[in-house]
């Protein structure tokens, strides 16, 4: 009865201590900041800091307002600014 009682007991533990390392991994997985673009989230973005938009999607939150982009024709482009994001939005031409 007391080895059924420490086993009981170990995996309780154990269990704690997973719950702990996945809110772990997921606090630093999320931004510390309330990010203003979502990954998946459809954007035009001005590459290179140029004054052209090109269309894409974030894939990745950086933090420090920086975002990971993958660009409509497949290029891709690491840290971007969040200033240089702007939301998506869907018109008849651009579907």
């Amino acid at each position: 009865r007391d080895e059924a009682a420490r086993r009981a007991r170990e995996r309780d533990e154990a269990a704690r201590r997973e719950a702990a390392r996945a809110r772990e991994a997921a606090a630093r997985e999320r931004p510390s900041y309330n990010a203003a673009f979502a990954v998946n989230q459809r954007v035009e973005v001005r590459w290179r800091s140029g004054n052209q938009w090109f269309t894409g999607k974030i894939t990745a939150i950086r933090g420090d307002r920086l975002y990971d982009i993958l660009y409509d024709d497949e290029d891709s482009e690491a840290r971007v600014a969040e200033s240089r994001i702007r939301r998506w939005v869907s018109t008849p031409h651009t579907g």
